[in-house]
């Protein structure tokens, strides 16, 4: 198969995937995608927002990692690496230390229970805080142009880090704006396009959809982080799928939730050509069931 006929089988693959964000996806790809010593996943995650912290994990991030999964096994990468950045939510300095190392470590014991739970043993799940100190890694920054915000100098750094240590040529990522939206800078193209200039073809970029949440004032989310007062399903004990559809057909007047919905059914789907379909069922059962299993002991 020569490199022309592997990246039109990759885009074939990106414009089959609802959740994906087709052309910057598209727009995100080279051949580096195809180098043979280099064949890692690498996607972050983060604990707050600049205002505020995170409770906890939303059910949108299983689409980040189903779609992971689905792309290591199609085309053959070795693993697939989840970094949760905690270092950078302490550069915020709205929140304590304790507090984002308490929910830091937390969301790594939840996400290794998850991997665990639906047999993603090709999943690793690394801290910033793991590495960051190192003398290896303060040289790499040391390598990074200083910014008006050191979150982003340290996403770059990050990147970098991943693409030396891990061998990762792929990095999963996501989007709220698209299109003309675009030059706001926002988003992780804003960290990506940063280091593409630092370092070009040295990554392939593929971006998701937004999480979703049942909220008319605010739809579009981060797909990993939870924010108190956020109408939205979450990876808990005791969560009520089908009593949180209730309350967003009351909130919106109609069983669509605004787009909420679809987006739900991209993530059943995805989940059910890696595992099997759920026939039979309706969507929230299907949701409830994918949630408990997630989240079992």
């Amino acid at each position: 198969m020569d490199k022309n006929e592997s990246i039109s089988k990759f885009i074939i693959f990106l414009k089959n995937e609802p959740l994906i964000e087709v052309g910057e996806s598209i727009n995100g790809i080279s051949e580096v995608l195809l180098q043979k010593d280099k064949r890692t996943i690498f996607y972050g995650t983060g604990l707050c927002t600049p205002t505020s912290i995170s409770i906890g994990l939303p059910f949108d991030v299983l689409g980040m990692i189903f779609i992971a999964e689905r792309i290591r096994k199609t085309f053959n990468f070795n693993k697939v690496v989840h970094h949760i950045a905690d270092t950078h939510a302490k550069s915020n300095n709205l929140f304590s230390d304790e507090e984002i190392e308490n929910l830091a470590k937390k969301t790594k014991a939840d996400l290794a229970k998850i991997f665990r739970n639906f047999g993603l043993n090709n999943f690793e799940v690394n801290l910033a805080s793991d590495f960051d100190k190192t003398s290896e890694y303060k040289d790499l920054l040391n390598q990074i142009p200083k910014t008006e915000n050191e979150y982003v100098r340290r996403e770059i750094a990050d990147i970098r880090w991943f693409s030396i240590k891990h061998s990762v040529n792929l990095k999963l990522g996501w989007l709220i704006n698209t299109g003309s939206d675009l030059q706001q800078g926002s988003d992780e193209m804003l960290f990506d396009g940063n280091f593409s200039k630092l370092f070009p073809n040295s990554m392939s970029f593929i971006y998701l959809k937004p999480g979703r949440t049942f909220n008319r004032a605010r739809q579009r989310v981060s797909p990993y982080i939870f924010l108190k007062g956020e109408n939205r399903i979450m990876l808990r004990k005791g969560e009520d799928v089908k009593e949180k559809f209730r309350q967003a057909e009351i909130e919106w007047g109609d069983k669509f939730f605004g787009g909420a919905r679809k987006h739900l059914e991209n993530i059943v789907h995805v989940y059910e050509k890696l595992y099997g379909n759920m026939t039979g069922i309706p969507l929230e059962e299907k949701i409830q069931q994918i949630l408990d299993k997630a989240i079992a002991e």
